[in-house]
C-alpha cells in the first residue's frame, strides 16, 4: 500500500448551479488503504488506486499489483485504461473549441460543417454538439460492424445510417458514437488528430501524462485489465481491444490522481488546475447544467455535457463518469461547491462491484460519496407479478443491437446477440436487475418505459441504453 497526502490552495470565486449540499465528514486518510486492500481481495481485482480530495488534502492510497501474480506494484503513477471515463475529456476539448468561437454548440453539424452533412446523413438538419454531449441525439450505442472502418468520417456514417432510435434532443440513450462524432469535429476543427489534441489541449496543460491504449505498443504502458473469478480469488489477463477509430469514447490511461486533478475543472472551491482551459461560466452554465431529457436510469440521475449527475442521499448533486475498459472499471466524483473529489482506478470488471462497496462503506464512515448503483436497485419493491412480466416480453433494437426477452421455467431470460445472456429480477415498478448466466452476479440494472399515451411498454432503458421495442405487440 502507498499513502501520500497534500494540500489545495485557493478557492475559486463562481459559485454552481446546484442545490446545497450536506457536505460529507472529513474522511480519515488512515482508514482509506485498508479499506481499499479488504475489497480489492473481496471483489479478486488484482489492484487499484483511490484517491480523494476534501477540505484542502489529497490522498492517494494503492494496493495489489498492475498485473495477477507479476508481482509489479501498483503506484501513484500507474495508469489504468479508462474506458468510457475517456468521454467528459472529448467533451471538455469540444467545450474550449465553444469557448473560442470555432463552434456553435446548438446550430446543426451538417450546418455548421458542410463536410459533415453526408457524414451524419439524416440527422443533418438535427443534430448538434449538444446532443452528442448530452447522448440526446438519438444515435445507437455501438456501430453495428463488429469490425468497424479506421476511418472516422465513415465510422460515423455507418452509424448514423442506421436511423434514429429517438428524434434528437427528445430522449436520452448512453451512446459511443456521440463521443466518436465528437472527436472527428474537433479534428476538423483543430487540423489534429484527436489523440494530439487531447494531449496538447488539456492534458498538458493540467500536467497529465496519458497513455492512449490504442497508440501501438501502449500495453506496456498502462496497467493490464482482468478478468475476475471472485470464487476463486483469481484473474485473467485481458488485452484492451478498443478500436483506435473509437479512442475519443475509451481510448485513454491515467492514474487516480490524474483523474482527480481533471475533475477539479468541474468545482469551484480548490484551486483550478495550473492552466484553467475554461472560464468558471463555461463551466457552470455549460457543462455542469443539467441538459434536458436526460434521465440516465442505470448510469446516473441526470447528465451535463460531458459529465453526468448524481443526487446525493443527504442533498446536493456531484458530477463526474464511469468507466469500463477491457477488465478495468474506472471512476470519478466531484461535489463542486466544497470541490471534495474521488476517484477509484481498478483492473478488474468486477471493480464495478467494488466502487458500490466503496461508496457504501465510506457513507457508513460518514464520507457520503453520490453515486447511481450498476449493481443494485434503491428501495425496496415487491416483484412484477405474472402478468406485468408477460407485457415485458418480446425484442427491443438499439441499432444492430438486439435484447430478445422470453420466459422459460426459470423466469425472464435475456438473449443477447442470439445467445442466452442473463436473468432479468423484474420488480413492480418495471425496474430490473440484470443477473449474468455464466457468473450469476447482478452486471447492471434497467428499467422498462411505458408510452405516454398508451401505456404499452414499448422500450427498455438498459445501463443507459435506449432499446425500441419490436415485434409483437404488447
Amino acid at each position: 500500500m502507498t499513502t501520500a497526502a497534500s494540500p489545495s490552495v485557493s478557492p475559486s470565486a463562481h459559485p454552481a448551479p446546484v442545490a446545497p449540499s450536506v457536505h460529507p465528514a472529513p474522511v480519515d486518510a488512515g482508514l482509506l488503504g485498508p479499506l481499499l486492500d479488504r475489497l480489492i481481495r473481496r471483489h479478486a481485482v488484482p489492484g487499484a488506486q483511490l484517491a480523494v480530495t476534501h477540505r484542502g488534502v489529497t490522498s492517494v492510497v494503492t494496493a495489489g499489483e498492475e498485473l495477477f501474480g507479476g508481482g509489479q506494484p501498483v503506484t501513484p503513477e500507474s495508469r489504468f485504461p479508462l474506458g468510457s471515463l475517456t468521454k467528459p475529456f472529448t467533451a471538455t476539448l469540444l467545450m474550449t473549441l465553444v469557448d473560442e468561437g470555432e463552434i456553435e454548440p446548438d446550430e446543426p453539424l451538417g450546418e455548421q460543417f458542410p463536410e459533415l452533412a453526408p457524414v451524419v446523413g439524416a440527422f443533418g438538419s438535427l443534430l448538434t454538439l449538444r446532443h452528442l454531449l448530452s447522448h440526446t441525439g438519438g444515435l445507437p450505442g455501438s456501430h453495428p460492424a463488429a469490425r468497424p472502418p479506421a476511418d472516422r468520417a465513415r465510422y460515423v456514417r455507418d452509424a448514423c445510417a442506421q436511423g434514429p432510435l429517438s428524434p434528437p434532443g427528445t430522449a436520452f440513450s448512453y451512446s459511443n458514437i456521440g463521443p466518436v462524432a465528437a472527436g472527428l469535429v474537433a479534428e476538423l476543427v483543430l487540423g489534429m488528430d484527436w489523440e494530439e489534441a487531447v494531449d496538447s489541449v488539456l492534458c498538458r496543460p493540467l500536467g497529465l501524462r496519458p497513455v492512449f491504449v490504442t497508440a501501438p505498443g501502449a500495453a506496456a504502458h498502462h496497467v493490464s485489465g482482468h478478468a475476475a473469478a471472485p470464487r476463486l480469488g483469481t484473474a485473467r489477463p485481458v488485452a484492451q481491444l478498443l478500436p483506435p477509430v473509437e479512442a475519443p469514447s475509451g481510448g485513454l490511461a491515467l492514474s487516480a490522481p490524474d483523474l482527480l486533478r481533471f475533475g477539479t475543472l468541474f468545482a469551484d472551491a480548490p484551486v483550478r488546475p495550473l492552466a484553467p482551459l475554461l472560464p468558471a461560466p463555461r463551466i457552470t452554465e455549460g457543462m455542469r447544467r443539467v441538459q434536458p431529457h436526460t434521465d440516465a436510469f442505470g448510469l446516473a440521475d441526470a447528465w451535463g455535457l460531458g459529465p453526468a449527475h448524481y443526487l446525493a442521499a443527504g442533498g446536493g448533486t456531484w458530477v463526474g463518469h464511469d468507466g469500463t475498459g477491457d477488465g478495468t472499471s474506472c471512476h470519478l466524483r466531484i461535489e463542486p461547491r466544497e470541490g471534495t473529489g474521488v476517484a477509484l482506478t481498478t483492473n478488474a470488471g468486477t471493480g464495478l462491484a467494488l466502487w458500490d462497496d466503496l461508496v457504501a462503506e465510506l457513507g457508513e464512515a460518514g464520507f457520503d460519496v453520490a453515486s447511481h448503483p450498476f449493481t443494485r436497485l434503491r428501495g425496496e419493491v415487491p416483484e412484477a407479478p405474472d402478468e406485468v412480466l408477460e407485457r415485458c416480453l418480446g425484442t427491443y433494437r438499439n441499432g444492430a443491437t438486439e435484447y430478445r426477452l422470453v420466459r422459460d421455467s426459470e423466469g425472464v431470460r435475456l438473449d443477447q446477440g442470439g445467445r442466452p445472456f442473463a436473468r432479468l429480477a423484474v420488480r413492480a415498478d418495471l425496474t430490473f436487475s440484470v443477473i449474468e448466466l455464466t457468473t450469476e452476479r447482478t452486471c447492471y440494472v434497467g428499467r422498462f418505459v411505458e408510452s405516454a399515451g398508451t401505456g404499452r411498454i414499448d422500450r427498455l432503458q438498459i445501463s443507459g441504453r435506449l432499446a425500441v421495442r419490436s415485434g409483437r405487440a404488447a
